[in-house]
């Protein structure tokens, strides 16, 4: 299963268990792997997943609550689990999960979830009228009387990031996406005006800004880019749809469902294919950065290697680009960068730099 449809078949899981059964944290999370072991063996969950969606789920609105067990609900939770009594606790160290009174469970779209099913119509409209597809037009229609967030195809996407500082660019780059066309970009780079034909094939979100990913033809230089990056930004002066040019597919696989695609072996947005995967070694030195660290994971490589007085020795197994350099320039007080050696070196020298406009 893909993790998103691993992520909604845990929370229909969840849902279920406080509506119809009782138990724990610690009882669900039994029953959710219960379930998985039948569909998706590999991926059983823990305790602290289970937390972390029923935490996501408040924050969408679904009143979950835990409360103290009356004495029969306990003695049935410890029939079925008899080591959590073997423990020496109490019923008063456990805590089952309700729904809030008053509260009636009606499931609801997340945002992203809104985001694709909106997609998903604006995919289908293209189909209207087609042979063979007779029923859609109904079926559009009865969707945009009860989904309201689909009802105005003229707004085209709603975008999910309210940070977003270029909203019509990126609903019109969403949109080529979306209806595989081609479009002319000018890009002011460096104060030079450029002229990119640009086959859009991805849109991902990274530090506060939407990049855009294709197939790219620079007219000037007669370069073609496969993987081209194109931040959506200030820097895009004029998108203009060239209908007579034929869209070219992509061939690399971005989708981060699967964790085999084109982001994997890096942190951010810039992948250099010449670039090869190595070992970084760090040393985080703040407690603090390396609790949030930890948790986070910068990348599904991390690993602590040892701790000591000094600090945790840590890994990633990444390619260099300018955003994992800039990840440790951020972190410079806090984290020192091991190896590899030119690798420190050259974040050295751009310390030095740095240090010097202070010193002058």
């Amino acid at each position: 299963m893909k993790e998103n449809t691993l992520k909604s078949f845990r929370e229909r899981i969840i849902i279920d268990f406080i509506q119809l059964k009782k138990g724990s944290t610690e009882h669900l999370t039994h029953e959710v792997n219960s379930r998985l072991s039948d569909y998706s063996p590999d991926n059983m969950v823990t305790l602290r997943t289970i937390q972390h969606h029923i935490k996501e789920l408040k924050a969408r609105g679904v009143g979950i609550e835990s409360y103290v067990p009356s004495d029969e609900e306990y003695r049935i939770y410890i029939s079925q689990y008899p080591n959590f009594a073997s423990k020496g606790n109490s019923k008063r160290g456990i805590r089952f999960l309700r729904f809030s009174a008053g509260f009636n469970y009606t499931p609801s779209f997340t945002e992203d979830e809104k985001l694709k099913v909106n997609d998903a119509f604006i995919l289908l409209s293209r189909f209207i009228g087609q042979p063979g597809w007779e029923w859609l037009e109904e079926f559009i229609e009865v969707g945009q009387e009860q989904l309201p967030y689909v009802n105005d195809f003229s707004k085209q996407f709603y975008n999910p990031i309210e940070k977003n500082k270029f909203p019509k660019r990126y609903r019109d780059l969403k949109f080529f996406l979306i209806n595989k066309e081609v479009v002319l970009v000018t890009q002011n780079l460096s104060s030079e005006m450029v002229k990119i034909q640009f086959h859009p094939h991805y849109i991902k979100y990274w530090k506060d800004k939407w990049y855009c990913f294709g197939y790219a033809y620079l007219e000037a230089k007669n370069q073609v880019i496969k993987t081209y990056n194109l931040p959506i930004d200030g820097r895009i002066s004029d998108l203009q749809p060239l209908p007579k040019v034929a869209f070219i597919s992509s061939e690399i696989n971005y989708s981060e469902d699967n964790f085999e695609n084109y982001f994997k072996d890096i942190i951010g947005v810039t992948n250099y294919s010449e670039n090869k995967v190595e070992e970084i070694v760090f040393r985080i030195r703040d407690e603090k950065i390396f609790a949030i660290l930890n948790s986070k994971k910068i990348h599904e490589t991390f690993k602590i290697i040892s701790r000591d007085t000094e600090g945790a020795l840590c890994s990633i197994n990444v390619k260099r680009n300018p955003e994992l350099k800039r990840f440790f320039l951020e972190f410079s007080d806090s984290i020192e960068l091991i190896k590899p050696n030119d690798f420190r070196l050259d974040l050295i020298q751009t310390l030095k730099k740095t240090f010097s406009f202070y010193t002058q």
